[in-house]
């Protein structure tokens, strides 16, 4: 009774705080700036880079970072939203959309109200859930739990603990964000706030969640370097699209932003930027001799297509349930034009997702990609596909003829300013869909002198920690309690808790029984008060020594996490 109390005396207050349309996640070794426009590591204006590593040196791996979008409605015909520098124009707004038309006034989007990216710490909700504050402080109060009606804006937007269960964020009543890491930026964009002048492509009337966040873990050099992005996409228009491809499109600055090359990691799952020569700059911003490297990871995709009998997320395994698309495509292109060059239209745009070149020609493998050897969709995966080739067609039953090992050195290519693609395709995208996906930037260095291949060496490792830490869902430094957008709702169709609210004890009922099944019980200040293993298929939990009140209740059903809210009488 004591919480509903503090509750019940906190006072609703309006708190006035200045809108930012860029933060900078800083708590660990990395200091990186996202913008309420969806743009990743670059200043606010798009015109100098904004991922510090290590933080606090003025030395930058990244000079930007963005999503890119694109499918084919039923007619055949292309809708494409991409960024790059802001230099060409806008596909990208700040702010959710009208659910009604899919489409952001240019009174929402230049508002201080979403023209705003929401920057939080985990300690600051941890010291509003122990009742430390007497009003709510404004990175709590300001969080955009609820969109305006005004607006026909969806009535839940950002993640949230909501303690009475009435899908409205009130901070007053002891409702909270739910963020993951040590620290959040959390940031809400469309592609439909006017013309596409970046592609000059059909907008696809999608809204953009992404939640940025680190932790600080200075005991694990691979957390201390690392930047996840976690990323959820709500198709708001009526068009149901095929063949859509979602990529990352990353601009690396190693420093001296003239002397980089690009690789790709098939089995890692991702492509990274290093050095082309063993001194970075002449002095000023460069990293010297002792070079870094510098991974996008994609740690889980979207969501395949079910029964298309693809191995999409190349485990061996085809249409096994919720099979995810991880790493599809990777393709380079230098800061030039010309068929090798930067995109110029939303075909060119699309041909880069699709790992094809601006004339709409095929990657091969070998060389420079271009009319060399076989077909492919990675450019310079090293020895990274040799398992199975998947890149040229392999797979696991049939793996594709043995390639020789291919990256920039081999290939005898010169160090230049590169930038490159990663994505995730096809599959389709319905009306009222929710897609989403994990990434992670995994910053390497190494300090031995040891020439690129050393740098590439630290970041591996570091990268392999990080995966493993996402498959199991921990960390060296302890795991959060707190919900994680990547929890699923409560589906009661195939999980049942019964009855709600209880006295004595319910009863959690699982549809079959998988291992590894179990539950969790936390109260209000998210204390654990119950868990145990679920070792059959209807199991009574006894919560007749639980306090009165509101409880939260996750469940692992051997596959996949839900939540649900139960209430002790």
């Amino acid at each position: 009774m004591k919480a509903k109390i503090l509750l019940i005396s906190m006072v609703l207050t309006t708190v006035i705080a200045s809108a930012q349309v860029s933060a900078n996640l800083d708590t660990n070794n990395i200091r990186a700036a996202i913008n309420s426009n969806g743009d990743l590591f670059t200043g606010p204006a798009n015109n100098y880079p904004a991922f510090e590593a290590p933080k606090g040196s003025f030395m930058h791996t990244i000079y930007t970072s963005s999503m890119w979008v694109s499918g084919l409605d039923v007619g055949g015909q292309l809708h494409i939203s991409c960024q790059t520098y802001r230099q060409a124009g806008n596909d990208f707004w700040p702010g959710p959309l009208d659910t009604l038309n899919g489409s952001c006034s240019p009174v929402v989007f230049n508002s201080p109200t979403w023209n705003r990216v929401w920057k939080i710490n985990k300690t600051t909700i941890d010291s509003f859930r122990q009742y430390l504050f007497n009003v709510p402080p404004p990175s709590i109060a300001n969080w955009p739990g609820n969109g305006d009606p005004a607006y026909n804006q969806a009535k839940k937007l950002a993640p949230f603990f909501d303690v009475n269960g009435d899908d409205i964020y009130t901070p007053a009543n002891g409702d909270y964000p739910l963020i993951l890491g040590d620290q959040a930026v959390y940031f809400i964009y469309n592609d439909n706030g006017g013309i596409h002048t970046e592609t000059r492509g059909l907008t696809m009337n999608l809204e953009i969640h992404g939640m940025a966040y680190a932790y600080n873990c200075n005991a694990d050099s691979a957390l201390n370097n690392t930047i996840f992005v976690d990323y959820r996409i709500i198709n708001h228009g009526t068009t149901n699209f095929n063949n859509v491809y979602i990529g990352m499109f990353t601009d690396f600055d190693i420093g001296n932003a003239s002397d980089d090359f690009v690789g790709s990691d098939v089995k890692r799952k991702m492509y990274f930027g290093y050095n082309g020569s063993p001194i970075d700059g002449n002095g000023g911003f460069g990293y010297g001799s002792n070079l870094p490297a510098q991974a996008v990871v994609f740690l889980k995709g979207v969501k395949a297509d079910g029964g298309d009998g693809i191995d999409n997320n190349q485990n061996c395994i085809i249409d096994e349930p919720n099979e995810t698309i991880d790493f599809s495509k990777f393709k380079k292109h230098f800061n030039a034009g010309g068929v090798q060059g930067n995109p110029f239209d939303s075909l060119a745009y699309y041909y880069n997702l699709r790992a094809r070149w601006q004339n709409d020609s095929v990657l091969r493998y070998g060389g420079n990609g271009y009319n060399t050897g076989l077909p492919c969709s990675y450019q310079y995966p090293g020895s990274s596909d040799h398992q199975y080739e998947f890149g040229i067609g392999g797979t696991c039953l049939n793996p594709g003829p043995p390639q020789a090992s291919w990256d920039e050195f081999t290939a005898g290519q010169f160090p230049s300013d590169v930038r490159g693609v990663g994505s995730m395709g096809p599959f389709s995208m319905a009306p009222g869909g929710i897609y989403t996906f994990h990434m992670a930037y995994v910053f390497g260095r190494d300090y031995t002198g040891g020439g690129p291949q050393a740098s590439i060496n630290v970041m591996n490792e570091r990268v392999d920690s990080i995966r493993s830490y996402f498959t199991n869902g921990m960390t060296p430094c302890g795991a959060s309690l707190l919900l994680s957008n990547k929890e699923e709702k409560m589906e009661t169709t195939s999980i049942n808790v019964f009855p709600n609210p209880a006295n004595t004890s319910i009863t959690i009922s699982l549809p079959s029984l998988e291992k590894n099944a179990g539950f969790e019980m936390y109260d209000i200040t998210g204390k654990l008060c119950l868990k145990s293993q679920l070792v059959k298929e209807q199991n009574q939990i006894d919560i007749s020594k639980l306090e009165e009140g509101l409880y939260l209740l996750k469940i692992n059903n051997g596959i996949t996490n839900y939540s649900k809210k139960v209430i002790k009488l």
